[in-house]
């Protein structure tokens, strides 16, 4: 059975994120009628963050972009993991040292 951990809606009302629990501990992230979603432990794995550090730091960045440009928040609603793919190609772009 799936806990409801947090839910997300956006401004329009168009889009509800979700962020799950599944019995087994496994944290699930997706938009609720989409088939793809993320993991806690994909995005801590890109990040290098731990798996809660590496969720709410995906909700952040998530919310950031929903804020300027909606429609590219619809695009990565259908395929999550280019998002993750981005944002650390971003976060590694603006980052100091090796």
């Amino acid at each position: 059975m799936l806990q409801l951990i947090e839910e997300h809606r956006s401004p329009h009302g168009l889009l509800t994120l979700k962020v799950r629990r599944e019995d087994d501990g496994d944290v699930g992230i997706g938009f609720d009628g989409y088939s793809r979603h993320t993991h806690a432990e994909i995005l801590s794995s890109l990040s290098g963050l731990a798996e809660d550090e590496a969720v709410r730091h995906f909700l952040d960045d998530l919310r950031t972009v929903a804020r300027s440009r909606f429609g590219m928040l619809v695009h990565f609603a259908e395929h999550p993991l280019q998002f993750c793919n981005e944002l650390l190609l971003i976060t590694r772009s603006n980052s100091v040292g090796p």
